[in-house]
């Protein structure tokens, strides 16, 4: 990516609403958003709260180089529609878990709700809509929307699995991909989420694994 004559200078997005210390410095833009406007590091992750898994890059050493929301204290909290769970602990936290989405694959916090009667960790997952690897104590999931794409791919181009997650793995960082780590479940999960897809609309009680409402319910 080109220089922008916003990098250095105060950001935007927040100028009405400056620190004792200052402006905040606009020196981050993302990649995939719409005409990729360059802002400081909370008006980033605060604009990325709900589109996690974009491609964020930082202006440094005179060149915009690949960053990531996890070293800018990203979270993805699940329940609660996005926000803190009120009895959240650090054991709630689970470090670097592995997304895997078309955009490529990232690195993010995951904040597990704690409420009482809230579901498990992978019925919490599947109502984000992320598939998890396994089923015990995940630490790597898959968007719906990344297994859907490969589903769509494998039937119209006969592209495989491994073909496809080599596309990703250059998605995420094209100079160097083997540095992106081979996710060989990828391959694995396919199989079980096209079962489950396919059962959606005939099993309510795959409605209720996802947190969403059956159309055969009354």
């Amino acid at each position: 990516m080109e220089f922008d004559r916003q990098v250095g200078t105060p950001c935007s997005k927040c100028s009405s609403r400056t620190s004792h210390k200052g402006p905040n410095i606009a020196i981050y833009c993302c990649e995939d958003c719409f005409r990729w406007p360059v802002w400081c590091s909370k008006c980033i992750v605060d604009t990325h709260l709900a589109i996690p898994f974009h491609d964020i890059c930082k202006w440094e050493g005179g060149c915009f180089q690949h960053w990531s929301l996890i070293s800018l204290g990203m979270e993805v909290h699940l329940g609660h529609s996005g926000q803190i769970c009120p009895l959240i602990t650090d054991s709630c936290i689970h470090q670097n878990f592995t997304v895997t989405d078309t955009y490529g694959i990232h690195k993010i916090n995951v904040v597990f709700c704690r409420c009482a009667g809230s579901s498990d960790h992978v019925q919490q997952l599947l109502r984000a809509k992320l598939f998890p690897a396994t089923t015990t104590q995940p630490s790597s999931v898959f968007t719906f929307k990344v297994l859907c794409h490969f589903h769509k791919m494998t039937n119209e181009s006969g592209s495989s699995a491994y073909s496809y997650f080599q596309a990703l793995r250059r998605l995420t960082n094209d100079i160097n991909p083997t540095s992106v780590p081979v996710r060989l479940s990828f391959s694995l999960l396919y199989s079980p989420f096209k079962y489950v897809l396919g059962s959606i609309l005939r099993i309510p009680s795959c409605y209720k694994i996802l947190g969403t409402p059956s159309t055969t319910e009354t």
